[in-house]
């Protein structure tokens, strides 16, 4: 009797713990979907207060950059205007050259691996292949779930702080473009200040052009053995260079 009592009782043992589960369904799996929400987001507000430091520091970085090498062209434009009358020597000229052009792929190599300029990076492949030389003149080829949306607040309350950081990095990310675009700007011209003083600084050099060529070259072959070696594939090994020949 105790075993037809097993066997008759059982089937309804199940079938109540069934009906028990079925009912509490829903509820579990909103609770599932809800604490996926809330990981989800959590990971993703983690990883945009990162990128914020990443912006914050990178655009720092850059900007003082910029800044400094403009120093560094006031100083030769200073250095032009108070040598208006001197006749320097071609060990001075040469002299003058490698720094020029070396400043020039420090920059563009700075620009092209460090800030990922798109322009920039089809640049120095260009020079890299030939297709335009450094030199002056020729530098540049003329939501949530819907069990989220009412039954899970904490991921509403997130992702409304997760939007707000989303929208406040795009916002920080496009002013340091323009402020790293308005720093450029004015390094350029003073660039083309500097070129036009040192044109007229070294006039009296019948052999300037060959020399200038020469140089340019010889400083374009050294940043490129390695940019081409390493672009796209290894370009920390870029950047490590940048910081031997640069920094």
């Amino acid at each position: 009797m105790r075993c037809l009592t097993t066997i008759v009782t059982w089937p309804l043992l199940a079938h109540g713990t069934a009906l028990r589960a079925s009912g509490m369904g829903p509820s579990w799996q909103e609770a599932v979907e809800c604490s996926n929400s809330v990981t989800r987001l959590s990971t993703e507000m983690r990883q945009l207060l990162h990128a914020h430091q990443v912006v914050d520091r990178n655009c720092a970085d850059a900007k003082r950059y910029y800044q400094t090498q403009a120093k560094h062209v006031d100083k030769a434009i200073a250095y032009y205007k108070s040598r208006a009358r001197a006749r320097p020597s071609d060990d001075e000229l040469t002299k003058r050259y490698t720094e020029r052009y070396t400043g020039s792929m420090c920059m563009k190599t700075y620009d092209a691996f460090f800030n990922k300029d798109g322009d920039t990076r089809l640049e120095v492949s260009k020079i890299c292949l030939g297709r335009i030389r450094l030199a002056p003149g020729s530098m540049l080829d003329d939501s949530l779930g819907h069990a989220a949306k009412e039954a899970c607040p904490d991921a509403r309350a997130m992702q409304a702080r997760v939007n707000m950081l989303r929208s406040a990095k795009a916002k920080k990310v496009g002013q340091c473009r323009k402020d790293k675009k308005e720093l450029k700007d004015q390094l350029d011209k003073k660039r083309a200040q500097e070129d036009a003083l040192e044109d007229k600084h070294y006039d009296h050099h019948d052999n300037k052009q060959d020399l200038r060529k020469k140089i340019a070259k010889e400083v374009t072959d050294k940043f490129c053995a390695v940019i081409q070696k390493n672009y796209k594939f290894k370009e920390q090994v870029i950047q490590t260079f940048w910081h031997n020949s640069c920094d």
